[in-house]
C-alpha cells in the first residue's frame, strides 16, 4: 500500500509544463480542462500560489 502512495505524496501539487510567469510578475496555471465558460488559465499573484 505505502508503494502506491509514495509517487502521489512525491509529485508537485501543480504541473510546471503549464505553469509560467507573466509579464507583471503574477503566476499563470493553464487548467486541464477548461471550464464551463471557457477559462483555460487562472492567474495568481506569487504569495497567492504559495499559500
Amino acid at each position: 500500500m505505502l508503494e502506491r502512495l509514495c509517487p502521489y505524496i512525491g509529485r508537485p501539487a501543480v504541473s510546471e509544463k503549464r505553469s509560467s510567469l507573466t509579464a507583471n510578475g503574477n503566476v499563470r496555471c493553464g487548467l486541464k480542462t477548461s471550464y464551463r465558460g471557457g477559462t483555460t488559465h487562472v492567474i495568481f499573484e506569487p504569495l497567492d500560489s504559495i499559500a
